[in-house]
């Protein structure tokens, strides 16, 4: 009896030691060259809506194992963290739409399940995404990042690499052949229409020009007509004055007269 006694208390005395210790995963940084590979089949002007849990699952730390625990930085949850990541490949790839930038589509991301395995070594996401109006294509990412018995290791090796699966499940969606063919269609729809408003631009400029021509034409028209009235009017003054000089000194043109 004493010697269970003893294995008990040994027991619970690794636990007390090893437990309720938490493992804090690692905030997202992608490099620009990894964004920019990442969403290089994404239009600029996306606008990212807000990602989405089911409340009962979006929280901020995951048990793991008997009395450990993988932690999101920052207070965040599993939509909160998942959110950033997006919005910061996309922001560093130059994709999102802003005030600079006409908005293009826009994406909706509904996590479903975001879990891990510390005996597999797996973390799964799984989640929903739409682009614009279209249908919600369903996104799963499984990333391996091996088992271990050790409690401790096997919970470290969970947040270590937790920002890897958050990774895979952003490169799995932009490279999701549906969702690649939706933002090009997105990105299509956009360039016809303003095309189309450029033409109208155009063709709305020409009419100005055609209309200014028209007016220029119209005051240099009238401009010369009154140039010849004016003329006119001046040759007709100088017809009657020389009238009036005729009338005026009739001897004085006589005489002229007779001495030719």
């Amino acid at each position: 009896m004493k010697q269970i006694a003893y294995s008990v208390a040994l027991v619970l005395g690794v636990i007390s030691l090893a437990g309720c210790a938490t493992h804090t995963a690692q905030t997202y940084t992608p490099t620009t060259l990894q964004a920019r590979q990442m969403a290089q089949n994404v239009p600029a002007g996306i606008q990212l809506k807000t990602v989405t849990m089911p409340k009962a699952l979006d929280v901020h730390a995951i048990p793991c194992r008997t009395l450990s625990g993988v932690t999101l930085p920052k207070d965040q949850t599993l939509s909160s963290y998942i959110q950033h990541s997006f919005s910061d490949v996309l922001s560093r790839a130059n994709k999102l739409a802003n005030q600079q930038s006409k908005t293009i589509s826009s994406l909706a991301i509904n996590l479903t399940d975001v879990n891990f395995s510390t005996m597999s070594g797996k973390w799964v996401i799984m989640g929903n995404v739409a682009v614009g109006k279209n249908s919600p294509v369903s996104i799963q990412s499984t990333t391996n990042f091996g088992g271990t018995w050790y409690e401790w290791n096997a919970c470290q090796k969970a947040a270590e690499n937790f920002n890897v699966a958050v990774s895979n499940f952003i490169y799995e969606t932009f490279s999701n052949v549906q969702v690649k063919k939706e933002f090009a269609t997105a990105n299509q729809q956009f360039m016809t229409t303003l095309a189309a408003a450029l033409a109208q631009k155009e063709k709305a400029a020409k009419l100005l020009a055609q209309k200014i021509s028209a007016q220029k034409a119209r005051a240099a028209a009238l401009k010369s007509a009154k140039e010849m009235a004016k003329k006119q009017q001046a040759q007709q003054q100088a017809k009657l004055n020389l009238s009036h000089a005729e009338h005026t000194h009739p001897a004085h043109t006589t005489s002229m007269s007779t001495q030719n």
